[in-house]
């Protein structure tokens, strides 16, 4: 019995994000695409899932040695966060490729690959009997059993490849996703030293921190962890490194002349083509942007010629450097925004997910707006009279303000060169 609730005890730690209420702030379109609503879709997708596991014994691994400190990859974002430790050629990228597909196209990122899981799918029929059975999350796992098909094996594949490989370090940008919480896991067991550097905003939902050091950016990543549970990580407050090479180009323009539309999947497609429609018929010589998140794939009907720009190629701080305000509903890039003095404005009805997820609003971050009129007599406000939101992001990233401002990445390097003597 022992055995099993050491069982029982790490596939909730990987699924943690899933169990957290989570999925229950989402819309009714992200949470089926997470995990299908109806029980038959599901099964659906596991027969899918399982041809994937299949085509993944035959995937052709890269030629790449590894170096002894692993930065550890599954999307762009994270390369983005990660990329500036690659200077040191100490460090090697290693992509956790558990698809055919790749969004990232650096030729240095090596793939650490779960070909076998296809043998561990097999016994999913009993790892998920085993939940349903002793574990009291038994609903939980029921309602996203598609999701639980994914954890199957990882744990194992990986720790069998990272004692093979046996690295000093890996460091993570992300802390909640399946791989990830799976590969730490297995690091954790082999002693192997981890460390996790924050990509993006966090929230009440994630996890709590399990790596040796977390190097966070600011007080409300930190004081969102405390409240979430135990913090068995040593903690630094270091800024955001990505946007260190941004410092220096805050938008000082006190008019909008141009404004961004910034949307992902977990918005409603709709309202932004009409918010689009509102907005070129205002007529009043604002430039309009268009930039949809990375992964979200969704066309947008668009009536009037209008600049769409392409997230993949160009950066967040490189299109928010093209604008003076955003319009936008659940999303990171709120902050990325006020630090370069970008004014946000979370526009209620785009939003199909929770309230204010990451809480920028209640920390002055960003400007509510709930209706198309509301929106219109704030541009006509601010349009001569941006104001200024830089000076609220001291709560999100410590190192505004001090001495350190712009050097989060030396901050970043320091700490981790020492970590690792």
């Amino acid at each position: 019995m022992n055995q099993l609730q050491k069982l029982i005890d790490l596939h909730d730690d990987i699924m943690y994000l899933w169990f957290s209420g989570y999925l229950e702030s989402l819309s009714f379109s992200q949470r089926d695409h997470i995990s299908r609503i109806k029980v038959l879709n599901r099964f659906f997708r596991v027969g899918k899932l399982l041809v994937k596991d299949f085509r993944m014994i035959f995937y052709k691994r890269k030629s790449h040695l590894y170096s002894n400190n692993w930065l550890i990859l599954e999307t762009l974002n994270n390369y983005s966060a990660l990329k500036f430790l690659k200077e040191n050629e100490n460090y090697s990228f290693v992509k956790i490729k558990y698809d055919i597909k790749d969004s990232i196209k650096d030729q240095n990122v090596a793939y650490f690959l779960p070909r076998w899981k296809l043998v561990f799918d097999m016994l999913f029929p009993l790892y998920l009997i085993i939940m349903l059975i002793f574990n009291d999350k038994r609903k939980a796992y029921w309602d996203c059993f598609d999701v639980y098909f994914q954890v199957i094996g990882l744990f194992q594949i990986f720790r069998i490849s990272l004692k093979k490989a046996s690295p000093g370090l890996l460091v993570f940008s992300n802390d909640h996703s399946m791989a990830s919480r799976s590969l730490l896991m297995a690091a954790k067991s082999l002693g192997i030293k981890t460390a996790y550097i924050q990509h993006a905003s966090v929230s009440q939902y994630f996890p709590p921190l399990k790596f040796d050091v977390a190097l966070l950016e600011g007080k409300d990543a930190y004081e969102k962890y405390k409240a979430v549970g135990k913090i068995e990580s040593k903690i630094q407050l270091v800024g955001m490194p990505k946007f260190d090479k941004y410092s220096g180009v805050i938008n000082r323009n006190n008019k909008i002349e141009s404004i961004g539309i910034c949307y992902n999947i977990g918005d409603s497609i709709e309202e932004v083509s009409k918010l689009i429609d509102m907005l070129q018929s205002l007529n009043e010589g604002i430039k309009i942007k268009l930039r949809p998140h990375p992964a979200d794939s969704r066309s947008v009907n668009i009536k009037y010629k209008i600049d769409v720009c392409d997230s993949k190629r160009v950066n967040s701080f490189e299109f928010l450097q093209q604008v003076d305000c955003i319009i936008v509903g659940n999303s990171s890039i709120i902050l990325e925004a006020a630090l370069l003095n970008v004014l946000p404005l979370y526009f209620k009805p785009i939003v199909k997910g929770k309230y204010d997820y990451y809480g920028f609003l209640k920390n002055n971050i960003a400007v509510s707006v709930s209706n198309n009129e509301e929106l219109k007599s704030l541009l006509f406000q601010y349009k001569n009279n941006k104001p200024n939101v830089f000076d609220n992001t001291k709560y999100y990233n410590e190192i505004v303000g001090t001495e350190d401002y712009g050097f989060s990445s030396v901050l970043v390097k320091k700490t981790l060169n020492g970590f690792c003597q």
